[in-house]
């Protein structure tokens, strides 16, 4: 009979979101994880933070083309399709080979391309000449929520990479801190994870010297949680930005 007693902290099949603004370490983050692995090259990173790390990757164009090709190629990949040396996704065989670490990079981009592709759809615009509310922002909550929903579902790694929204109030001061998505995205995706890690740069020993660092628990206007600091604090508030050293501490 299942009980609690007997678990064990199962670290194969994890959602992790991570969070931040520009420059602050989430595809080296992501560069740690285990290979083979695969990123959704939308932010252009792959030849940088994921240099000789071994992560096979493809990019798309910022039109409706380049939306029509990444749901092709995410369909294969969520069935187990590898890329081969030839740039082409095709299904192995042999089930291990499949990837055990996937990397959006970064939502904040498909969303943007997801964005493009709902204007070339509607024609209709505002009285400005952008988007409309509840016709395009609605289109892309579709499309960028039904992406997500079957992401989750692949058994390994999921990472999901994207940036912060400052909001400020009259007085130019910032009163909220949110990830930068479309209407209720921005709580749905993180609310898809059990990670949700805030990639900041923070001073570090003593003397102090600036690193890479993961905020995991909520602290001022940031928003982070982890399943793996559990209530007992496994995870102190600022971690390495490395996830075999998280593993370590857990």
């Amino acid at each position: 009979m299942p009980n609690t007693k007997n678990s064990t902290l199962i670290t194969e099949n994890l959602n992790i979101a991570v969070f931040g603004d520009v420059a602050t370490g989430k595809s080296v983050f992501a560069s740690t994880f285990p290979t083979p692995a695969f990123v959704f090259d939308f932010d252009r990173q792959a030849d940088i933070a994921y240099r000789n790390k071994g992560f096979d990757y493809l990019r798309y164009p910022m039109d409706i083309s380049g939306w029509n090709k990444f749901k092709q190629d995410f369909t294969k990949i969520m069935s187990g399709y590898i890329l081969n040396e030839e740039d082409e996704l095709v299904l192995n065989a042999d089930k291990s080979l499949r990837y055990k670490t996937l990397v959006i990079d970064s939502i904040t981009a498909m969303s943007d391309l997801a964005m493009k592709c709902a204007l070339t759809l509607n024609p209709t615009r505002s009285e400005a000449g952008g988007p409309v509310w509840n016709i395009h922002y609605g289109l892309v909550k579709h499309m960028v929520g039904e992406i997500i929903s079957q992401y989750i579902a692949y058994q390994g790694y999921k990472l999901i990479l994207g940036h912060l929204k400052f909001e400020k109030n009259e007085s130019d001061i910032v009163i909220k801190i949110r990830p930068m998505l479309t209407g209720d995205l921005s709580t749905r995706v993180p609310g898809y994870c059990s990670e949700v890690f805030i990639a900041r740069r923070e001073f570090v020993g003593n003397p102090p010297v600036e690193q890479y660092a993961l905020q995991t628990s909520s602290k001022g206007l940031y928003s982070a949680r982890s399943g793996l600091r559990g209530v007992e604090g496994y995870l102190d508030l600022f971690v390495p930005n490395n996830f075999t050293a998280i593993l370590e501490m857990v």
